[in-house]
């Protein structure tokens, strides 16, 4: 077999890395919205539903983090 192709381990080892950068930069995404929703909010200017997008972003962040250490710990384990 030819060295140049990646074993089964290592691809699992690169798609789990893939997994952690994308969900990772979802959770950034979320965040930055979050913090550009409360400055917002801080002023007055903010509307019931960008409320209500801020308390679900709030939910949805803790999700994600929940994700990215599943990945993490399935890394890490073997």
């Amino acid at each position: 077999m030819e060295t140049r192709y990646a074993q089964g381990s290592e691809l699992k080892t690169v798609e789990m890395r893939l997994d952690l950068k994308i969900e990772g930069d979802v959770l950034n995404s979320m965040r930055d919205r979050l913090w550009t929703l409360q400055e917002k909010c801080e002023y007055g200017k903010c509307s019931t539903e960008e409320k209500k997008e801020v308390q679900q972003l709030k939910e949805d962040i803790e999700l994600q983090k929940e994700k990215l250490r599943e990945i993490q710990k399935q890394m890490y384990k073997g």
